[in-house]
């Protein structure tokens, strides 16, 4: 009677994340600074493997058979390191913590990943807030809000990741880029303060 029932359980369909922008590279000049990343925050909705629906403002149902291959604060944060790693202009690159030396630390808080419906249709909804922060002063110098609704093809598990994809696909290069800029930004200001500290100290 177990195994008959057991027979009778639907399959979960595992699915991952493969936005086409991570093939992307960036042949420009190299930076001097170093970036650590940490761990993405977000609500514990988030820190779960399953697919959130959201047919109503503030109710969540999730997809019955499907799931992601990790909890989605997990593969956001995967896929920021990679597309930054593949943009190639930040040479080092780290996870926060391992003891690496590191001039700025970008922090991420996801605040929407999942599908919403609504009389306009079906659409993936991403968005989290980014900071990044100068690690030896212990301050955040810039921070910004990214968002974006991508339309779904239909309701399904399947429409649903691929409008994730390209959802991603859209904020992880606008990410990479703004990453690049404030932390060379940053980067810059600091080379200043300290060439008119010289020129005040001589």
């Amino acid at each position: 009677g177990g195994c008959s029932l057991l027979a009778e359980k639907p399959p979960v369909t595992i699915h991952t994340l493969k936005p086409a922008v991570l093939a992307a590279a960036n042949s420009a000049e190299k930076v001097e600074w170093q970036l650590a990343v940490d761990r993405v925050r977000g609500s514990e909705l988030l820190e779960t493997p399953r697919i959130l629906v959201m047919p109503e403002p503030g109710e969540f149902q999730v997809y019955p058979q499907a799931q992601w291959s990790d909890t989605a604060l997990y593969l956001v944060g995967a896929l920021a390191m990679r597309a930054l790693q593949h943009d190639g202009r930040i040479l080092g690159i780290s996870p926060s913590g391992e003891g690496l030396s590191a001039d700025v630390e970008l922090r991420l808080e996801l605040t929407d990943f999942q599908i919403e419906l609504t009389s306009e249709g079906t659409h993936a909804h991403v968005a989290w807030q980014a900071s990044l922060a100068a690690v030896t002063q212990n301050r955040i110098v810039a921070t910004r809000h990214f968002s974006t609704r991508t339309p779904a093809a239909g309701q399904s598990a399947k429409d649903a990741v691929t409008a994730f994809d390209t959802a991603l696909s859209q904020l992880l290069p606008q990410l990479t880029e703004w990453v690049v800029q404030r932390g060379q930004a940053h980067w810059d200001a600091q080379l200043e303060r300290g060439s008119n500290a010289s020129d005040e100290n001589p």
